[in-house]
């Protein structure tokens, strides 16, 4: 593997849990604002950690694969 290869896939992984807690953190604090049980607040965060990680995890994936084939 390129050292390019290894740059873009550190950057997606990095791009990616940046996503992943910026939106978990919008989810936390709409549904504290909206008064939901400390669990659902937990089940919010992890839906919205896997919804962002499977569309955001897979397009960079695309993207790279895209790129460097």
């Amino acid at each position: 593997m390129s050292l390019f290869r290894h740059l873009a896939t550190a950057t997606g992984i990095i791009g990616t849990l940046f996503t992943a807690y910026q939106a978990q953190k919008a989810a936390a604090d709409t549904m504290k604002a909206n008064a939901f049980s400390s669990g659902n607040i937990r089940a919010g965060r992890v839906g919205v950690l896997f919804i962002t990680t499977l569309f955001i995890g897979g397009l960079a994936d695309a993207l790279i694969k895209r790129t460097f084939s």
